[in-house]
């Protein structure tokens, strides 16, 4: 969350992922879809109020592996 403050409003879904990457790591594969998107939403309401595009990220992110 606190990346995510830093880089307040040029932070983009895809930014999130990154940061989740960075601080998950390997463990990132065993959260859930759903959770992750949760994690991504909580992220970018530190910056605005808007979510789109969090679950289509979460769900390429997802389909990567």
């Amino acid at each position: 969350m606190h990346e995510a403050f830093l880089m307040n409003e040029n932070l983009m879904p895809v930014d999130c992922i990154e940061i989740l990457e960075r601080n998950y790591g390997k463990r990132l594969e065993t959260i859930t879809p759903k959770t992750m998107v949760a994690m991504v939403e909580d992220m970018l309401r530190t910056s605005t109020d808007c979510t789109d595009g969090a679950y289509e990220v979460v769900q390429d992110y997802c389909n990567s592996y």
